[in-house]
């Protein structure tokens, strides 16, 4: 298997799942937690991140966002986190 060079990289070369998946990931999100938002199962989140490290030449999904970040290869604007239920700090729980 040989790296990509990533001064040959072409954004269409990667799929619209790789690129949903490292949107998230832009946005902190694990990928459980993708998986959850895209329908679809958990491996597969980890497969197409490491596919878009590899055709990006990233040796980390750290690295990856920075390369797709720094080129302006993700599409409109960031994904948004999704509004999650506050915690309750102990203190309020064990109150309750």
């Amino acid at each position: 298997m040989t790296d990509v060079e990533t001064d040959d990289f072409e954004p269409e070369h990667l799929t619209h799942r790789e690129i949903q998946c490292l949107q998230q990931l832009a946005v902190g999100e694990r990928p459980q937690r993708i998986a959850a938002i895209l329908g679809i199962a958990p491996i597969t989140v980890e497969f197409h991140i490491r596919n878009a490290r590899r055709k990006l030449g990233a040796k980390t999904r750290e690295h990856a966002i920075a390369i797709v970040v720094s080129r302006g290869l993700l599409p409109g604007k960031p994904a948004q986190r999704l509004a999650r239920t506050p915690k309750l700090p102990l203190k309020a729980v064990a109150s309750i």
